[in-house]
C-alpha cells in the first residue's frame, strides 16, 4: 500500500505540470495518496515499536513529518517568491512544481527499497497481516 500512495504522487505532479486535465483529477489523486501513505507509517510504528515506547515512537513521527512539512513550504514559498510566481506569472511556479516532482521520486526510491527490505529475509514482516496473540474472535453466542 505504501508503494502504491507514493506512486499517485509522481503521477499527481505530472498530470499537474504537463497536462491541462482538470485540477480536481490531481487533487483527488494527491488526497488519496496522502491518506494512504500515513495510514501505512502509523500502523507499521504501532507493528514495529514495543508498547512502552509507543507514544515516544508516535511523538517523534509527528516531529519528523511536520518538520519535513515546515521545511518544503518554506522552500517552495522561496522558489515561488524567486521566480516571481503569481497570476500575472504562471511560469514561475515551475520550479515549486519541479521541486515537489523530484522529491516526490526520491521518496518514491526509498519507499521502493524499503519495500525491497521487507520483502528480504531481514524484514520485519509488514507486508503481513498479524493478529496478536491475545486476541481472541469470539462470536456473539459464545458470550452468552
Amino acid at each position: 500500500m505504501m508503494t502504491i500512495g507514493t506512486l499517485l504522487l509522481p503521477l499527481t505532479f505530472v498530470i499537474l505540470g504537463a497536462t491541462n486535465w482538470s485540477l480536481w483529477i490531481s487533487t483527488a489523486l494527491m488526497g488519496i495518496s496522502f491518506s494512504v501513505v500515513p495510514a501505512v507509517i502509523w500502523s507499521a510504528t504501532a507493528m514495529l515499536v514495543e508498547p512502552a515506547r509507543l507514544g515516544t515512537a508516535y511523538g517523534l513521527v509527528n516531529v519528523l513529518q511536520n518538520l519535513g512539512l515546515a521545511a518544503c513550504n518554506l522552500a517552495a514559498g522561496w522558489l515561488n517568491d524567486s521566480a516571481a510566481a503569481g497570476p500575472a506569472n504562471p511560469a514561475g511556479f515551475e520550479g515549486m512544481l519541479w521541486f515537489f516532482g523530484v522529491l516526490v521520486f526520491v521518496a518514491f526510491a526509498f519507499v521502493a527499497l524499503l519495500w525491497l527490505r521487507e520483502l528480504s529475509p531481514q524484514g520485519h514482516g509488514l507486508e503481513t497481516v498479524r493478529l496478536p496473540e491475545a486476541v481472541e474472535i469470539v462470536s456473539e453466542s459464545d458470550r452468552t
